[in-house]
């Protein structure tokens, strides 16, 4: 009996490790495909797409979603905001760019969210800080995965970068893992 604890034990570890190695996301990478684009990243997608279209800031115009998700004006005439068709339609197509991602569910179980934090004080911090001057504080471990606070850098980025910026920082530093943008 005794010789055969330890060669349990030896099983049971072997396989917990194999279950782990199959079930824990794999290693995450600083720099990705597409970036994210959120809602975050609207007004510097209305700012960028007024001016390439020649719109002037002053019109008030009206905006909703498309099916696909991308910023569009509810003008398609002119009619209602006075601005000629022809830059009305550069203004919807420059908008049509930049598809916005669905708002998604913060994860609430405790694992995912300290794998979340682990990647933000990790990967995500690091690799903004080399990038731009001034970051929100992140929060305590236990404030963010007990108390469901969250860090979003790119809140306070959007406010500062103009769109371009923002979208080479979402390329270069995603805000959100891989593991959990299914990606």
């Amino acid at each position: 009996m005794r010789r055969r604890l330890p060669l349990l034990l030896a099983v049971a570890v072997v396989a917990a490790s194999g279950w782990f190695a199959l079930t824990l996301p794999d290693p995450v990478p600083i720099a990705g495909g597409e970036p994210r684009i959120t809602r975050l990243f609207i007004p510097a997608i209305k700012a960028e797409c007024r001016q390439r279209a020649g719109v002037q800031e002053s019109a008030d115009i009206g905006y909703t979603f498309t099916p696909d998700g991308a910023l569009t004006t509810i003008d398609r005439s002119g009619a209602l905001t006075g601005i000629d068709s022809a830059r009305l339609a550069r203004f919807n197509s420059c908008l049509a760019r930049y598809p916005i991602e669905p708002i998604r569910a913060v994860p609430q179980d405790h694992y995912t969210r300290n794998l979340l934090y682990d990647y933000d004080v990790d990967v995500l911090a690091p690799c903004l800080a080399a990038r731009v001057d001034a970051l929100p504080p992140i929060p305590a471990r236990s404030d963010f995965v007990v108390r469901l606070f969250s860090w979003d850098p790119f809140r306070a980025l959007a406010l500062r970068h103009p769109l371009d910026e923002l979208l080479q920082l979402a390329r270069a530093c995603p805000a959100i893992p891989p593991f959990l943008a299914g990606g």
